[in-house]
Protein backbone atom coordinates (compact mmCIF):
# COMPACT_ATOMS: atom_id res chain seq x y z
CA UNK A 1 0.00 0.00 0.00
CA UNK A 2 1.11 3.01 -0.50
CA UNK A 3 0.07 6.70 0.57
CA UNK A 4 0.11 10.03 -1.07
CA UNK A 5 -0.56 12.70 1.64
CA UNK A 6 -1.23 16.21 1.33
CA UNK A 7 0.14 18.58 4.26
CA UNK A 8 -3.01 19.62 5.85
CA UNK A 9 -4.91 18.49 3.17
CA UNK A 10 -6.11 15.07 1.55
CA UNK A 11 -4.98 11.10 1.73
CA UNK A 12 -5.40 9.23 -1.44
CA UNK A 13 -4.14 5.34 -0.58
CA UNK A 14 -3.53 3.22 -3.47
CA UNK A 15 -2.18 -0.59 -3.41
CA UNK A 16 0.38 -2.10 -5.76
CA UNK A 17 2.68 -4.90 -5.55
CA UNK A 18 5.64 -2.75 -5.22
CA UNK A 19 6.65 0.31 -4.54
CA UNK A 20 8.27 1.10 -7.93
CA UNK A 21 4.45 0.37 -9.45
CA UNK A 22 3.52 3.45 -7.76
CA UNK A 23 5.51 5.91 -9.43
CA UNK A 24 3.20 6.39 -12.54
CA UNK A 25 0.25 6.84 -10.13
CA UNK A 26 2.43 9.61 -7.78
CA UNK A 27 3.92 11.54 -10.88
CA UNK A 28 0.03 11.62 -12.42
CA UNK A 29 -1.84 13.05 -9.28
CA UNK A 30 1.01 15.44 -7.76
CA UNK A 31 0.83 19.13 -9.08
CA UNK A 32 3.72 20.81 -10.80
CA UNK A 33 5.96 22.45 -8.62
CA UNK A 34 5.46 20.35 -5.55
CA UNK A 35 7.97 18.42 -3.56
CA UNK A 36 7.47 15.40 -1.88
CA UNK A 37 9.29 13.15 0.86
CA UNK A 38 9.81 9.81 0.69
CA UNK A 39 11.69 7.03 2.67
CA UNK A 40 14.69 5.51 1.95
CA UNK A 41 13.55 2.63 0.12
CA UNK A 42 15.56 2.43 -3.10
CA UNK A 43 12.01 1.89 -5.31
CA UNK A 44 11.60 5.81 -4.84
CA UNK A 45 14.62 6.83 -6.87
CA UNK A 46 13.36 7.16 -10.06
CA UNK A 47 11.00 9.90 -8.28
CA UNK A 48 13.60 12.22 -8.29
CA UNK A 49 14.17 12.22 -11.87
CA UNK A 50 10.60 13.55 -12.12
CA UNK A 51 10.00 15.67 -9.08
CA UNK A 52 11.40 17.49 -6.31
CA UNK A 53 12.16 14.40 -4.07
CA UNK A 54 13.53 15.14 -0.23
CA UNK A 55 14.44 11.53 1.29
CA UNK A 56 14.54 10.48 4.88
CA UNK A 57 16.19 7.31 6.28
CA UNK A 58 14.47 6.07 9.16
CA UNK A 59 17.48 4.17 10.54
CA UNK A 60 19.03 7.87 10.71
CA UNK A 61 16.70 10.44 11.91
CA UNK A 62 12.76 10.86 11.74
CA UNK A 63 12.42 14.04 10.45
CA UNK A 64 14.93 16.91 8.59
CA UNK A 65 15.38 20.26 9.21
CA UNK A 66 12.90 22.50 7.73
CA UNK A 67 9.44 20.80 8.39
CA UNK A 68 10.93 17.82 6.00
CA UNK A 69 9.08 14.83 7.77
CA UNK A 70 6.84 11.64 6.49
CA UNK A 71 5.04 11.79 10.00
CA UNK A 72 1.38 12.15 8.10
CA UNK A 73 1.74 9.03 6.04
CA UNK A 74 3.39 6.60 8.80
CA UNK A 75 0.40 8.15 11.02
CA UNK A 76 -1.69 6.71 8.44
CA UNK A 77 0.18 3.34 8.38
CA UNK A 78 0.19 3.09 12.17
CA UNK A 79 -4.01 3.57 12.06
CA UNK A 80 -4.52 1.54 9.40
CA UNK A 81 -2.43 -1.43 11.40
CA UNK A 82 -4.27 -0.65 14.67
CA UNK A 83 -7.91 -0.96 12.66
CA UNK A 84 -6.49 -4.67 11.74
CA UNK A 85 -5.82 -5.57 14.81
CA UNK A 86 -8.70 -4.51 16.12
CA UNK A 87 -10.60 -5.95 13.12
CA UNK A 88 -9.09 -9.98 13.88
CA UNK A 89 -7.66 -9.26 17.30
CA UNK A 90 -6.99 -13.20 17.52
CA UNK A 91 -4.90 -13.86 14.22
CA UNK A 92 -3.04 -12.08 11.66
CA UNK A 93 -5.20 -13.19 8.53
CA UNK A 94 -5.59 -9.26 8.52
CA UNK A 95 -8.35 -7.57 6.38
CA UNK A 96 -8.47 -6.50 2.42
CA UNK A 97 -5.48 -3.22 2.43
CA UNK A 98 -8.16 -1.38 -0.18
CA UNK A 99 -10.67 -2.06 1.70
CA UNK A 100 -9.59 -0.72 4.92
CA UNK A 101 -7.55 2.10 3.48
CA UNK A 102 -11.04 3.45 1.61
CA UNK A 103 -12.32 3.22 5.44
CA UNK A 104 -9.78 4.71 7.09
CA UNK A 105 -9.80 7.66 4.58
CA UNK A 106 -13.58 8.20 4.83
CA UNK A 107 -13.46 7.86 8.50
CA UNK A 108 -10.95 10.94 8.09
CA UNK A 109 -8.14 12.06 9.91
CA UNK A 110 -7.74 11.80 13.97
CA UNK A 111 -7.58 16.00 13.53
CA UNK A 112 -11.60 15.74 12.37
CA UNK A 113 -12.95 15.26 15.75
CA UNK A 114 -15.89 13.12 16.94
CA UNK A 115 -18.45 15.72 16.37
CA UNK A 116 -17.88 16.00 13.17
CA UNK A 117 -17.59 12.27 12.57
CA UNK A 118 -20.87 11.74 14.70
CA UNK A 119 -23.14 14.88 12.21
CA UNK A 120 -21.58 12.83 9.12
CA UNK A 121 -23.12 9.14 10.18
CA UNK A 122 -26.23 11.04 10.96
CA UNK A 123 -26.90 13.29 8.21
CA UNK A 124 -25.86 9.26 6.40
CA UNK A 125 -28.42 7.79 8.38
CA UNK A 126 -31.49 10.58 8.17
CA UNK A 127 -30.79 10.70 4.01
CA UNK A 128 -31.72 6.49 4.28
CA UNK A 129 -34.50 4.75 3.52
CA UNK A 130 -36.26 3.20 6.16
CA UNK A 131 -34.17 -0.35 6.90
CA UNK A 132 -36.83 -3.68 6.34
CA UNK A 133 -34.37 -5.51 8.95
CA UNK A 134 -35.10 -3.28 11.70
Amino acid sequence: MVVARERGGRTLPMVFKSEGEAQAFIAARVGNGSKLVADEAPSWNDLSARLAVDRIDHGQVYSLPGGIYTNGAEGFFSRIRRAEIGHRPSHRRGVSPPVCAGERVARGSPLDGNGSQVRGVVGLAMASKPSVDF
